[in-house]
Order: C-alpha cells, then structure tokens, then sequence
C-alpha cells in the first residue's frame, strides 16, 4: 500500500512544518499542479484553484505562485479538471479473479487510488491467513488497499457446508491491531438478534478499537434494521431500492451503494437524490462485486461516477460520495478524501469531467498513471506456494462416486431441482423445481431433453471429500460439463452436467490446474481458466483472465447454455452455494432451502428426493 502517514521518514511534527513553510514561502514546493479546475468535494463546488505539494501532501490549495522554486516541477492543467482519487467503500478482490496487484493496473489509471476490500473469500479458505495474504500484498501496490476484517467465517454450521477458515473472537482481536484495518464487515441480522455470543463478542472488540461495523441486511426493514443500528451497526451495502435506500438513511445508517456486475444499484440512488431531494452526506460508493470483463470495459468506481452523472445527479455531488464521505466514515478524512492542506497528494487530472475521462493519476504526489496505463509499477507480491495446492480429491473420487442411487432399479423418480431464473441474479434466487427423471440400474439419471443436468458439490480441501449431489435446470447443456472452485461462501468443487463421466472428467482437469474453471466435452477440455492461488485467483493479467471469462461464456452458449443472467455463467455456478440466498442450494452437504431473503427460519437441509415421486417399471 502507498504510504498513508505521510513523509517517512519524517516524523508528523516534522513534515507539518515542512509544510506550513512552503505554504508561507519559506520553502519550495515539488510539485505544483496549475491551471486546472478543482472539484471542491468540502464545499459541493467546482472553482479554479492551483494546488502544491510537498513530498506526499498537499501543502497549500488557490494562488501558490509564491511556492514554485527552482526544483518545483510544474503541471499546467488548463482546461482540465483536478479530482480527489477515488476511494471504493467495500469491494472483493477475489471477484476479478485476478491478484490485487493485477487489479490496480486496471484501475488505478482510472482514477481509482483507495480500495477497501473485505476478502471474506480467502479467510473462508485459510482463515486469518488468507486475510495476511492480501495484507502482504496491499504493501507492494502503487495504490491503498485497505481491509474490512470479514466476519461469518464460517457463514454457517458445518450442517449446511464445510468451510475450512474460521474467524473467531481472537482473529477480530488481532486484525484490529493491523493499521490497514478499518473496520468489520458483514454483520448479519440472526447471530446479533439471537445474542450469539462469539458475534457480539466480535462486534464489541470492533468497537472498542473504535472501528465501525458494516452489517449484510437483506431486504431487512422495519424494527430489524433499527435494532441493528441499535446494537452498533454503521453501514448497510444491500440497500437496493430508493425505499430501502431511504429507510436506512433514517435510521442514521451510512449506505453503501453498489454499481457491482451483479448488483447495479447507481440509479436507484439517483432516483432517490432527484426526486425526493436526500442529503448525500451519509451515502457512498462501492463496487462490490466486478467481474474481469466489466472491469476491463466499464471500469471500478469511476463508471458509479458516470452512471450518476448521466442520470443528472451533479458531478460533484458524485464524486463527494466517492471520496470525502468515504474518508469521513471510515476514519481517514485528515489524510484522505479531499485536496486541501495537509492531505496525501491522491489527484486525479481529468480531461472530461462528465465521463470522468483520466488524464493523470498521483498518489502520495507521486505520477503513477498516464493515459490508461501504470508507470513504474511495484515488483508484484509472490504468493507463498501453499496457497497452489487447494484442489485435493478423495481417495475414492470416480465416475462410480457420484453416482445418487435411486430407492428403484427401473422407473422414474420425483427429485428437486435447483432451477435458473432467466434475467435473475443467481445471487438473488433459484426457484427450487420438482422434476422427474429416469431411473436405469439404480441410478438417476439427468435429462437433457428437459434442460436438467446432474449437479455436484464436492469438499476440495482434504477434509472429508464430502459430496453433495443434485440437479439443475437451466444451464442447456446438451453435452459436457462444467466446474469450478469458486462456490461462496464454502469454496467446494462445484460442477454440473450431462453425465458423470464429464463431471468426473471436469473435476479431475480442475485438480491439475490447481482450480478455477473448466469447461468439458467428454475428455476434451473446450475452455478453461486456471485459479491457481486458493482456487479463487489467477497470477495472470486481467486482461488475460478477462479473455478466458469471455471463451468460458462463448463456449458454454455453443454447449447450448441460453439464459440472459446479469453475470456469466462461471458467476452465476460460483453463488449456487451461498446458503442465505432462496430458494434452492447445494453444497457439499446436500441441498439448502430457503424460502426468501431474510427468513426468519433460516436455511435447512433438504433431501433430493420428493416424497411419493416414485414411478417403478
């Protein structure tokens, strides 16, 4: 990570008065940016305005004239627009499926200099390991990462699925002790409500660092949102509506609105700016999730820019959701967030302000992007080779062992089926099907005449090589099969199709890259793209990983794949797990039912087989 504390290795007395002598004359400024119009994210307005920087900081903000020295280097921006960097509120990593440092040569360039990640992904696999992983990594980046320590590790009871990471009270304990820190995230409603005691222990140490908490309410209203922000939660992401929008920012929470590949939620917050008039102070910007090709085509934050603007939302107002409000709530608005005196030197130089167009990128007041492309990038972050090995399949893993045996030698049998909604986010729902299928020598069958494949969920990590085993409808599969590594919130082998045989194969193929995705026809790997560090992320470029996204989505349509989801197929197979989404879900304990977002009830086990769906020949 760039420097946050400013002149190393001065101490802070010493560069404020480094700084208070350049702003009076004393001294030179290195680095004057001239000519240019400041968005002024303090006021809510644009006005011309020079800036000067000393070192890391900005020394002094209007008529610096009197601070150019002989060694001071001068950008004149005339005619162009001088912004704070922009500061992404929660976001995934592991989303882009690509390294941190592959991830900041694509965004960085476009005015994107502060991520707060939340890499819940990880620590499910390696627990607080994992999390130090990208710790480790957000040291040797031309931008700031910072961390939202992630907090249902597990997400659930080794009932529902097993998850290899844990993090407890101890791990909370230690990460807030990191600087890079800032916070607690994914605070869901039933362990606080129901007064667990690892949770509300977990949100106390939180707290007493004096860390926010960021809570998951889904589609929560009413008294469950105002006893959560009772029991001390901050900040909610999955407002999605202008109502929810709404009735959050009224029970004094700070919203974080998403424009994520799968959760697009920019407009809405327009929809409620323009017509009902909102104070925005307590509403900021995130991406969430962003997959490899949105990033490369639309960018990170900067594109919630555009989408806002375009919607006739003012371009400062955007951008102070973007900077300044995220700098106030997370604690680091006297370093971050704004260009005024005493701030890290994080500027963007745009040649449009409507379309957010990039020119120039500084962090610390260091030039570290150009034209859509990094100079002088870090030397990148070595993963530990531990973090390569995460595919292990069981002993007695063949095509024999996944095989359901039917109750029936010959017949059909009434199973459920996890069924796609075409135009739904997987993320948001799968319906739970009843279907009939073929029975032959005591095995079920899947049908591809009915659009249902077989589907499996497998334990990767050497535990128990538990397996799950189901169908689904809507992958349009007439042939091969298709797996991955990446299922939240377990991280199971995850796979689905017309045979067996071609799971059996696809499966094997994905532990000899190490996991990631594969698409097979028979035994001939179509398409692949290898995650070689955890099974979550590639060492390649996001370029690369973007095109072996897209050859995935292409080969998986020639396969006869026809839905209309808002992710790829590689996304919607990698939610099919996620036990707090309705209505049906797999893992590597079988399937989970859920009713609606926010049951009550919680999710449950339910068994493959319908009751009474047995036809015998």
């Amino acid at each position: 990570m760039a420097e946050t504390s400013g002149h190393s290795p001065l101490s802070s007395d010493q560069w404020r008065v480094e700084l208070m002598d350049v702003t009076l004359g004393r001294k030179p400024a290195d680095l004057v940016i001239t000519g240019g119009t400041l968005v002024d994210v303090n006021t809510g307005k644009l006005r011309k305005a020079d800036i000067a920087i000393k070192g890391s900081r900005i020394a002094m903000v209007g008529d610096v004239a009197h601070t150019i020295g002989e060694g001071t280097k001068q950008i004149d921006a005339a005619g162009k627009t001088v912004s704070p960097g922009l500061m992404d509120a929660h976001m995934h990593v592991e989303a882009a499926m690509v390294t941190a440092h592959a991830l900041a040569q694509a965004v960085l360039p476009r005015g994107n200099t502060t991520l707060v990640a939340e890499p819940h992904d990880l620590a499910d696999i390696y627990g607080l390991k994992g999390v130090e992983l990208l710790r480790h990594e957000s040291h040797h980046l031309p931008l700031r990462l910072y961390i939202m320590a992630p907090n249902p590790v597990p997400l659930s009871g080794p009932e529902l699925g097993t998850t290899p990471g844990e993090i407890g009270p101890a791990e909370v304990e230690a990460f807030m002790q990191w600087p890079e820190v800032l916070g607690l995230g994914k605070i869901s409603p039933p362990p606080v409500f129901g007064k667990n005691a690892r949770q509300l222990e977990k949100m106390a140490i939180t707290m007493d660092a004096g860390k926010p908490l960021g809570s998951r309410c889904d589609f929560r209203r009413g008294p469950d949102i105002q006893a959560m922000v009772a029991a001390g939660i901050h900040d909610e992401y999955t407002a999605r509506t202008a109502a929810f929008m709404q009735e959050y920012l009224e029970a004094g929470l700070k919203i974080l609105v998403s424009e994520g590949s799968t959760v697009p939620h920019a407009r809405q917050l327009a929809k409620l700016i323009l017509e009902e008039g909102i104070d925005t102070r307590h509403c900021i910007l995130c991406t969430y999730d962003r997959f490899p090709d949105d990033v490369r085509k639309k960018g990170f934050i900067d594109e919630a820019i555009r989408v806002l603007i375009a919607e006739g939302v003012s371009p400062v107002t955007a951008i102070q959701m973007a900077t300044i409000n995220t700098a106030e709530h997370f604690g680091l608005a006297p370093n971050l967030g704004s260009i005024a005196p005493g701030r890290l030197a994080d500027i963007v130089i745009l040649d449009d302000l409507a379309s957010f167009a990039v020119s120039a990128v500084y962090v610390n007041g260091l030039h570290v992007a150009q034209d859509g492309r990094v100079l002088n990038a870090p030397e990148a972050y070595e993963y530990p080779d531990w973090t390569r090995h995460s595919v292990t399949l069981p002993n007695n893993f063949s095509v024999a062992s996944l095989v359901y045996p039917a109750p029936i030698e010959e017949g059909t049998v009434t199973v459920r089926a996890i069924g796609l909604i075409d135009g739904t986010s997987v993320h948001d729902g799968t319906k739970q099907l009843h279907v009939e299928l073929p029975v032959q020598g005591g095995v079920i069958l899947p049908d591809v005449s009915q659009d249902v494949l077989k589907l499996v969920a497998m334990e990767r990590f050497g535990k128990s090589g538990a397996m799950g085993r189901g169908f689904i409808r809507g992958v349009g599969f007439r042939r091969g099969a298709i797996a991955g590594t990446v299922a939240h919130d377990y991280h199971s082998v995850i796979a689905a199709g017309a045979s067996d045989a071609d799971i059996a194969f696809a499966i094997r193929r994905l532990a000899e890259i190490g996991g990631g995705f594969v698409i097979v026809d028979g035994e001939d790997v179509l398409a692949e793209m290898p995650l070689s560090i955890g099974g979550l992320i590639s060492q390649r470029s996001l370029e690369e990983v973007a095109d072996e996204a897209m050859l995935l989505e292409e080969t998986a349509r020639r396969l006869g794949y026809k839905l209309t989801l808002p992710e790829m197929l590689i996304a919607a197979l990698s939610f099919l797990s996620v036990p707090s989404c309705p209505e049906l879900r797999i893992s590597d304990q079988g399937y989970i039912g859920l009713a609606r977002k926010g049951d009550p009830a919680g999710p449950s086990r339910l068994p493959l087989l319908v009751e009474s769906g047995t036809s015998a020949q």
